[in-house]
């Protein structure tokens, strides 16, 4: 059956016209199921179409899920949604290398061949990726408050430099079911290469079309309005060098702290303000970045409340301060050059939002905070071998307080009795983070496509896939992510499940 009259119009107001004719002789079915390396195949290879095609097709799926059928059509296919598409084309892709253009050329690549372990995780049941909320008045408070741990993965595009030197995109996204598949190129006993598939299910996977719009509206929007319940939310971003990290933090405060002020003009908050800081861990030191990079420390309070002593906080009253503040703050955080990376960071940065009403003691009573964490990218040992000893050094620590980090989840994962918070500073930072019935956490693990980087880009999905474990039950949990050591309290989870 060729494509429907209600399709045509749709790819016509969407500015897909030109394309009507390659898609014409298709069914409907087919044509909502088509995938990012089917486009090419149908002529669409233009960076802006395939944002255009990709939205088109998200918006009529989600259409035609909350399409109530009537019982007649029951084993029938779903006619056509009647939709009219409002395109937002207003973000920016993501590359390291933006001056060169040129960004997605290649990014369609073979369609995606499943192996056996993939035709498993097939099986299951496809979780629909919902439209992140577009930007408007805020929310009721009525919401429903997010898992207390999500974890949400970005892929970036391969950019021009790394297709120069052969590089290949060799991870597959699906979006629509959420899972992320890296093809890793590897060679038998006799010499011979063959591909081995790794397959990721994660909350919510992005591909390299998606706008930093639309990963607030994935990650951080739904936190917003738990902070006026006395909650604590934290947003961090995982990966290795160059991956993306900064680049995807960098607006999520800008517009969070918007969405905020319109929380604030409610009658019942006229009293809350809201105080933004900013500090980073540089070699396991803390510098306050507001502050002319004042040293601060890090301590306990007896109430076993983690504390930044001395670090100074400006209470702001619009969206145009924030943005001063995080430029101040950018500029001063530690950057630097390393093999992987030409601009690299090599620190952690942390930015706190805290709304505080006004108390006698003049300090304000605290009603909701919201930490922002760009760390800093973890390195192999092989990738330092044309720095400096201070390149190093500062590689080490980075590793050390990840690794810190990682001992953390592993312990909460096999439910131990001590977890070793005070292993890092970024690990005592942090531990509001897990702790608490008030915790919520999204964490943003970013991966880089090309075929050199597929040990870290399996590493980090990895370890994002052991944080999304720690939202189950204890006895629902899959140990063996981690490495288990000789701890006892392993072995117990793994009896468990």
């Amino acid at each position: 059956m060729p494509l429907s009259r209600n399709i045509v119009n749709c790819l016509v107001d969407a500015g897909l016209d030109r394309y009507v004719a390659a898609f014409s002789p298709i069914s409907d079915q087919k044509f909502l199921s088509l995938l990012m390396s089917d486009y090419g195949t149908y002529g669409v290879v233009e960076v802006e179409d395939k944002q255009r095609l990709f939205r088109l097709l998200k918006g009529l799926n989600e259409e035609a899920r909350n399409q109530p059928r009537p019982p007649s059509q029951v084993g029938r296919p779903p006619a056509a949604p009647q939709l009219k598409l409002q395109q937002n084309l207003d973000g920016e892709l993501l590359d390291l290398d933006a001056h060169d253009g040129d960004l997605l050329a290649h990014a369609c690549g073979p369609a995606l061949q499943m192996s056996p372990m993939g035709d498993k995780a097939d099986a299951r049941k496809p979780r629909a990726v919902s439209a992140p909320p577009a930007a408007g008045p805020a929310p009721p408070m009525e919401e429903v408050d997010p898992p207390k741990i999500r974890v949400i993965v970005r892929k970036r595009p391969i950019n021009k430099k790394e297709r120069e030197r052969g590089d290949e995109d060799i991870v597959d996204v699906s979006m629509e079911r959420s899972y992320v598949v890296v093809n890793e190129t590897k060679l038998k006993v006799d010499l011979t290469k063959y591909v081995e598939k790794h397959m990721f299910s994660f909350d919510q996977s992005l591909d390299e079309t998606v706008t930093n719009e639309e990963v607030y509206g994935t990650t951080v929007q739904p936190l917003v309005h738990t902070l006026f319940r006395n909650g604590k939310a934290s947003c961090f971003a995982y990966g290795q060098t160059g991956s993306g990290k900064t680049h995807t933090m960098s607006p999520l405060p800008i517009r969070a702290a918007a969405d905020i002020f319109k929380y604030l003009a409610r009658p019942e908050f006229a009293d809350v303000n809201l105080y933004v800081s900013c500090f980073e861990i540089y070699g396991n030191k803390v510098f306050d970045l507001l502050n002319q990079r004042k040293r601060l420390n890090i301590l306990e309070d007896g109430k076993k409340k983690v504390v930044v002593v001395g670090l100074k906080e400006y209470s702001v009253d619009s969206v145009d301060f924030v943005k001063q503040l995080i430029e101040e703050s950018g500029t001063r955080r530690s950057t630097g050059s390393t093999a992987a990376n030409a601009d690299s960071s090599r620190s952690h940065s942390i930015m706190q939002f805290a709304l505080k009403r006004p108390s006698s003691d003049g300090a304000g009573k605290l009603i909701g905070k919201i930490s922002f964490i760009d760390l800093a990218g973890s390195e192999r040992g092989a990738d330092t071998y044309d720095n400096n000893r201070q390149t190093r050094l500062e590689g080490a620590e980075i590793n050390k307080s990840l690794l810190a980090l990682k001992e953390c989840i592993r312990a909460l994962d096999s439910d131990a009795r001590h977890v070793p918070f005070r292993g890092s500073k970024l690990t005592a930072v942090l531990r509001d983070s897990f702790i608490g019935d008030q915790a919520r956490t999204v964490m943003i693990a970013n991966i880089s496509p090309n075929s050199t980087s597929v040990e870290h880009t399996l590493n980090t999905l990895r370890y994002a896939d052991r944080v999304k474990e720690l939202r189950k039950d204890k006895a629902e949990r899959t140990p063996g992510g981690v490495t288990p050591g000789d701890d006892p309290n392993y072995f117990a989870a793994f009896a468990r499940a």
